[in-house]
C-alpha cells in the first residue's frame, strides 16, 4: 500500500456541464459548490489529484454560474478533490471511482473567517516584510490514497510597514499561524480557533534575533575541502503542535548548505539553543560536534577536520 501527501498548485482545463461531454470515454466526476446558509450556487473550481501507477495526475475544473462542475475522461481510482471559491473555506472529500462511473459529489461551502494580527521584530515594533501563513492538521491519507493541500488554503501574506496582516480561515478547523524573516528567526502560534460565535479574531507573532556561526572544513593534509555536505541540527524536543507541518518549525530545526571552494560555509540567524553540526562527504568519516548558539551573537569560525574512511 502506498500513502502519499502533496502539496500542489494546479493548472488544468476548465470543464462545463455539457451534452458534448458526455461521449468522453472514462469515468467522470460530477458535482455542484453551494453555500451553506443560503443554499445559492457558488461559482468556484475543484482540483483533483490521483495515483497512477506511482505518478501523480492532476486535473483542474471550474465551475459554472449554475455552481455545477464536470471533470471528464477519468480513469478508475482513488482521487481527493479540493475546493476553491472567494469567500469560502477550502473543503476536501477523498472519493473512488469505477470504470465508466459516474460520480456525483456536492460540496456545501462555509464562509471563511478572518484573523488579524501584527507581527513585531526583537525590539518590540511592527515588522514589514515577514511572511505569515497559516497552517491547518496533516493529516495522512488512507492506504493508495493521495491528499493535496493547495497553495490558496495557506492564505499567505507579506506584511507591509505596519506589520500588519489579514488571512482568511476556515471557522471550523483549528490551525497555527507562523510567520518568517530573512533577517530573524521566526515564530510559530500555538493552536487556534475561532470561536463559533465570532467572525474574526486578532493575534500577533514575535520574531527574534538568530546567531551566526562559520564551519571551515578541511582533510587532514590541512586543505580546505569545497562541496562538503554541512546540516546544523537542533538538538531539541519535539513540536509542541506534532499534528501540523510547520515550514517554520522545520527551517529552525535543521539547517544544511555545502563549503565554499575555500571550505567554509555560514549559518546566518540560528535559532538560539543547542545544535549539532553534521559534516558528511564521500570517502570521509563522518563528523558531528554539540555546539550552544546565543541570540545576537556570533561564533567564532568552528574549524572542522575530516579523515578518510579508508
Amino acid at each position: 500500500f502506498l500513502a502519499v501527501a502533496i502539496s500542489a498548485l494546479v493548472f488544468g482545463v476548465s470543464y462545463m456541464p455539457t451534452e458534448a461531454n458526455q461521449s468522453v470515454r472514462g469515468g467522470r466526476i460530477i458535482g455542484t459548490l453551494t453555500d451553506l446558509g443560503t443554499n445559492r450556487p457558488v461559482v468556484g473550481e475543484v482540483g483533483v489529484t490521483t495515483l497512477d501507477e506511482g505518478r501523480l495526475r492532476l486535473k483542474h475544473a471550474r465551475g459554472s454560474l449554475q455552481g455545477e462542475f464536470v471533470i471528464d475522461g477519468i480513469e478508475p481510482g482513488q482521487f481527493h478533490l479540493v475546493t476553491k471559491a472567494d469567500g469560502y473555506a477550502v473543503e476536501h472529500r477523498n472519493v473512488s471511482l469505477n470504470q465508466g462511473e459516474t460520480l456525483r459529489v456536492d460540496f456545501v461551502l462555509k464562509p471563511v473567517k478572518k484573523l488579524k494580527g501584527v507581527v513585531r521584530g526583537p525590539n518590540g515594533g511592527p515588522l514589514s516584510g515577514a511572511d505569515v501563513s497559516v497552517r491547518y492538521p496533516a493529516e495522512l491519507p488512507p492506504p493508495g490514497n493521495v491528499t493535496s493541500t493547495y497553495q490558496w488554503e495557506a492564505g499567505e501574506f507579506l506584511t507591509g510597514s505596519l506589520g500588519t496582516f489579514e488571512i482568511d480561515v476556515h471557522p471550523d478547523k483549528e490551525f497555527i499561524i507562523e510567520a518568517s524573516h530573512p533577517n530573524f528567526v521566526g515564530d510559530v502560534s500555538r493552536p487556534i480557533t475561532v470561536p463559533a460565535n465570532r467572525t474574526e479574531i486578532s493575534t500577533s507573532l514575535s520574531l527574534r534575533n538568530g546567531g551566526n556561526l562559520t564551519v571551515e572544513v578541511k582533510n587532514a593534509a590541512g586543505v580546505p575541502m569545497p562541496n562538503v555536505q554541512i546540516r546544523l541540527v537542533a538538538q531539541t524536543a519535539r513540536s509542541a503542535s506534532p499534528r501540523f507541518t510547520s515550514t517554520e518549525t522545520l527551517r529552525q530545526r535543521i539547517k544544511h548548505g555545502k563549503s565554499r571552494a575555500d571550505g567554509t560555509f555560514s549559518f546566518r540567524h540560528v535559532p538560539p539553543g543547542r545544535r549539532i553540526v553534521v559534516v558528511v562527504h564521500p570517502g570521509y568519516r563522518p563528523f558531528k560536534q554539540l555546539i550552544d548558539v546565543t541570540s545576537g551573537q556570533s561564533l567564532s569560525q568552528i574549524a572542522i577536520v575530516l579523515n578518510s574512511s579508508e
